[in-house]
């Protein structure tokens, strides 16, 4: 008797906790994008750093004005080679390094979600968007968070901008 009212207690027990868990199939979905959208954006920025061009143009949204504002730069390289054009921006007109954290994050509608990454420096440490072109502080403050944002196309996730243009 003693162990049917203790199998009786334990059951009731268990499905009091699983009522108190709620539903979490939807919020578990949402979680998983949203971690699989931050992991592809720091996969693209690590794979550009790491020198791996073609894998990264994978997880690069076709940009036309990117691309085309990098065709124009790099006369030399194939117009249709993504990851040739990369290549040169890296090497020769933007700043590609690894993500150092990702300070926000957001689900927006549709399938995107947007990021505010920090960079970091070839020592590991913050990197930071300085004044330029004659200009100081008060009239170009620093940045060191930049907005990306990431959307879920047919299952794959691809990252929207570009690495930091320095001049």
């Amino acid at each position: 008797m003693r162990t049917r009212i203790a199998y009786i207690g334990l059951v009731v027990l268990g499905l009091a906790l699983a009522a108190c868990a709620g539903p979490a199939s939807g919020t578990d979905a949402a979680t998983a994008a949203l971690d699989q959208a931050q992991q592809t954006l720091i996969d693209f920025f690590d794979l550009l750093v790491d020198g791996d061009y073609s894998a990264a143009a994978t997880l690069h949204a076709d940009d036309a004005e990117l691309y085309d504002t990098l065709r124009q730069n790099n006369p030399d390289v194939d117009p249709a080679d993504h990851a040739a054009l990369l290549q040169a921006a890296c090497t020769f007109q933007l700043r590609c390094m690894r993500v150092l954290r990702v300070v926000s994050q957001q689900a927006l509608a549709g399938n995107q979600f947007q990021f505010v990454a920090e960079f970091a420096n070839p020592d590991g440490s913050q990197f930071v968007l300085g004044p330029c072109c004659g200009e100081d502080e008060t009239s170009m403050p620093p940045v060191s968070k930049f907005e990306y944002l990431v959307e879920n196309v047919g299952g794959r996730f691809l990252v929207h901008g570009n690495p930091v243009y320095v001049p």
